[in-house]
Formats: structure tokens, C-alpha cells, sequence
């Protein structure tokens, strides 16, 4: 974020106060009209609309009994042909579109929460939109792309989410409000308010501090039960984190510093779940930092004979 941005941003979240703080994202010229309602919201730009969302609720159980697979960007998916995806639902998140694109195969739903990467990877974004993706993205990210060129959402497919309880136009929920809804609220695992699991998007998400598990809440409420993850390297120190980056090039990231805090703990809630719902979750990448005792390591191979039998 450049250093003026910075500076207003901060001068909105002091103004906003911090039951609004995430409003403070989000550009002054940015809106979203009627988003929270089972109706089709608008997103506007200086007053204008710019394209319809299509509301979560009518994504519910779309496809139920179906597997997924959702790409995550970790190195390890370079040896991996995704071509036979092109047969099953799919997720691509932030910049593993790229992976979809050079084996000229279309992901179904694409999920970008971080509005930091929409400045980062503009190009990405750009072709992930034109390629007429079902796009999951969140408040800030839309405000960032109206920023930088609002014409590229006209009658593209885009769906409103809204991370860890911070709903556009309300207060956000603090951890210990979370922590008592989801101890009243069947839709919700969460033992602290801070890390769990949303079997309903529109109630909220959990974020995990990784894209990877916003497409994993939403297959469950698209009705599937059984999810293959790809590139989930979560690799430590100096390593390469995405396959679509090298050396100096490579933006920040945060890995280790989330991953025993967040991550971790998050996906220990996810595995738990085939135990107390019936969802099967796997982890294709071999050389992922996240241990089969938490999530089951599984060959693609063997994936896609499983998805195959499920579909």
C-alpha cells in the first residue's frame, strides 16, 4: 500500500473507530447496496454501479455429493498435470488462476480475500475476471480493484464474502462475542471465537490467516463433502511460497509466523470434522508442513480416483 494510502487509512480507521475498523479499508467512493440480503446487491463506484453480485444464498447445496479441489500456490503444484480438473468442480485462490490458465482449463469459483495482493498481482486479477470466473471475494479486495479499474467487475460473476465477522456496514464482532455465538450456533465450530470452522458463509468466516480455508467453508455449504487440496506447502523460512514467484519478485509472506497460531489449529478443526459431520478433507502436497496425523496426505492420483467414484 503506497504511503498516502497509509496515512488515509489510518486517518479513517481513527474516524471509524475500531467497532468499524475493517470499514476503513474500504474507499470512500466504494459501496455495496442491499449485499446482506438474499437479493442481488449492487457494488458502486463514485455513486455508479458497476455490476450486480450474485448472492451467497442461492450457492447453497449447489452442488451436493460433488468433490473439489481447490489450488493453493505452493511450489509443489509445478509437478502436478491439473489437467483432469477440468472434469471436477475446482477453486482456484489469489494467484493459482495461473495454474488453470496454462493448462487452458477454468476453475469454477475463484476466492481472493487479501486486498494487498490485488495491488500486487493486478494482472493476475485482470485475467481471473475476464475469464468469466464465479469470483468469491471480499469487501476489501472489491474496493481495491474499483481503485485501480472498477470496468473490469461489469457483468463479471461475483459473490460478496465477509471474513471473521466483520460485515460491510456493521460493527465487527469481537472474539468473545464469536466464541459465544458459535457456542449457541450449530453452524459454527469454534472454541475461543478466534480460530474454527463456518458451515454458513453468510453468518461469517473464519480466516485462518490463509486463503486456503475460505474455499473449504464454502465447499461445505455448497454442499460438498469431500475436498482435495493442492500446493498447500506451507513452506518454512526462505523457501519459495509460490510456485509463480522467484527470488526478489516474491511478495512477503507471513507463513511462519501464522502457521502455529492460525493455521495449524485451523486445519485441526477441519480434520476433526470427518469424525463429527462426514467431511473428508485431504492434503495432496507431500511435502506440506501440515502433518497427516491433522489433515490425511493423499497422492493426486489417488485423488482423482476417489473424486471419480464420488461424482
Amino acid at each position: 500500500m503506497p504511503r498516502v494510502e497509509k496515512l488515509r487509512y489510518r486517518f479513517r480507521r481513527l474516524k471509524l473507530g475500531r467497532a468499524f475498523r475493517h470499514m476503513a479499508e474500504l474507499h470512500p467512493l466504494f459501496s455495496l447496496e442491499n449485499t446482506t440480503t438474499d437479493n442481488p446487491g449492487d457494488i458502486l463506484w463514485k455513486r455508479e454501479p458497476v455490476t450486480r453480485t450474485i448472492p451467497l444464498s442461492t450457492l447453497k447445496d449447489k452442488h451436493v455429493g460433488k468433490s473439489a479441489f481447490v489450488v493453493a500456490s505452493g511450489p509443489s503444484i509445478n509437478s502436478v498435470d491439473i489437467s483432469p480438473l477440468s472434469e471436477h468442480l475446482s477453486f482456484c485462490v489469489n494467484g493459482s488462476y495461473l495454474k488453470f490458465k496454462s493448462r487452458g482449463i477454468q476453475p469454477d469459483y475463484a476466492v481472493i480475500c487479501d486486498a494487498g495482493f490485488i495491488s500486487e498481482r493486478w494482472p493476475i486479477v485482470k485475467e481471473t475476471l475476464a475469464s468469466n470466473t464465479h469470483c468469491l471475494f471480499t469487501p476489501a479486495v472489491l474496493s481495491r480493484i474499483c481503485q485501480i479499474d472498477a470496468g473490469v467487475l461489469r457483468d463479471r460473476k461475483v459473490s460478496v464474502i465477509q471474513t471473521h465477522f466483520r460485515h460491510y456496514g456493521e460493527k465487527a464482532m469481537e472474539v468473545e462475542a464469536i466464541a459465544a455465538m458459535a457456542s449457541r450456533d450449530e453452524d459454527l465450530i469454534s472454541r475461543n471465537g478466534h480460530i474454527g470452522f463456518s458451515l454458513n458463509p453468510l453468518k461469517g468466516l473464519f480466516s485462518a490467516h490463509t486463503v486456503t480455508h475460505l474455499p473449504v467453508q464454502l465447499g461445505w455449504y455448497l454442499g460438498v463433502r469431500q475436498v482435495f487440496i493442492l500446493g498447500m506447502d506451507l513452506s518454512e523460512g526462505a523457501v519459495p511460497t509460490r510456485f509463480y514467484e522467484q527470488g526478489s519478485a516474491a511478495t512477503p509472506t507471513h507463513l511462519d509466523r501464522d502457521y502455529l497460531r492460525h493455521i495449524e489449529p485451523a486445519f485441526r478443526i477441519v480434520g476433526e470434522m470427518f469424525s463429527s459431520h462426514g467431511f473428508r478433507v485431504y492434503n495432496l502436497s507431500e511435502e506440506s508442513r501440515l502433518p497427516n496425523k491433522i489433515i490425511r496426505k493423499l497422492s493426486f492420483t489417488d485423488a482423482l480416483l476417489l473424486a471419480n467414484q464420488a461424482d
